[in-house]
């Protein structure tokens, strides 16, 4: 359960103060290009609010810690840490936030196209295939096949009797034969 912070001292106000006028240059900081992307603005978007749990993180953990809020110079030193653009500490915000946008845009447009695209897929299949009738199709494609394929294999040695693969035909079927012939003879 989150830890309630007191709200009805002096100091409290400038602290919040304080921080609503740095949270607006922060603020200002990430949004700094107009012109930027969608995708800009809603990673900074998503780095100020990170900006900002951090902060309050900042600010209960010391109230917890000591039991009285940070006083206007502890809030200027953490605040400080994120007030300039090419600081480590809000550049890392940003790429935090840019990772997490992306996973998260990625773990849904796969959930999504699997919902849109394999599921009634899935469910055509499903109603229109039954597990014997897929075996006799099977079956009767593979006599057609191998049907086929003797009927390429008599009409190429019958159309071109002097080819190699004509000769290596015969000479198959001839094996064949002989053994056959032989196994009579015995």
């Amino acid at each position: 359960m989150p830890t309630e912070l007191p709200s009805d001292s002096s100091s409290d106000s400038n602290i919040l103060a304080l921080a609503s006028q740095e949270d607006i240059y922060i603020f200002d900081l990430l949004l700094q290009d107009r012109g930027a992307s969608e995708w800009e603005h809603l990673v900074a978007m998503i780095t100020y609010a990170q900006y900002t749990r951090s902060k309050h993180e900042f600010i209960r953990s010391y109230f917890e810690e000591h039991n009285v809020m940070p006083s206007d110079g502890e809030m200027k030193a953490i605040i400080f840490l994120f007030k300039n653009i090419n600081n480590n500490a809000l550049n890392n915000l940003r790429l935090n936030s840019q990772s997490l946008l992306q996973q998260v845009l990625e773990k849904h447009s796969r959930k999504m196209l699997s919902q849109n695209i394999s599921s009634p897929v899935e469910k055509i299949v499903k109603e229109n295939t039954r597990f014997w009738v897929a075996v006799q199709a099977s079956m009767v494609a593979s006599f057609f096949y191998s049907l086929l394929i003797a009927l390429i294999l008599f009409i190429a040695t019958a159309t071109l009797p002097n080819t190699k693969f004509s000769r290596a035909i015969k000479i198959l079927f001839e094996v064949e034969q002989t053994n056959d012939e032989e196994a009579t003879k015995e």
